[in-house]
């Protein structure tokens, strides 16, 4: 069974990216521009990790973080770094937990 990986970044090019980069990597992938727009889909389906910028208009990552650990508290989240500096092994690294 694939692990679903929701991200969400009000970035469309760092959002698209790294989606795409996922869903090449064998996972599925959903996508939000923020975080009342991640709130929206969790609540339509399941998710298992949650790759999240932590500034975002509407509603941020650390208000996301808040809604969701208490509500989901078994959602595995993440805040997104710096994607640019990361090259592909270095992300891939970051994914399984070798930060």
């Amino acid at each position: 069974m694939k692990l679903t990986v929701l991200v969400v970044d009000d970035e469309k090019n760092i959002r698209d990216g790294l989606g795409r980069f996922l869903e090449l990597e064998g996972y599925d992938v959903k996508t939000a521009e923020d975080g009342k727009a991640a709130l929206d889909l969790l609540n339509k389906g399941h998710v298992d990790l949650i790759l999240s910028d932590l500034k975002m208009p509407r509603l941020s990552g650390e208000e996301l973080l808040k809604a969701i650990s208490t509500a989901s508290p078994n959602i595995s989240i993440q805040r997104t770094v710096d994607w640019s500096i990361m090259d592909g092994f270095q992300f891939q690294r970051y994914l399984r937990g070798g930060h």
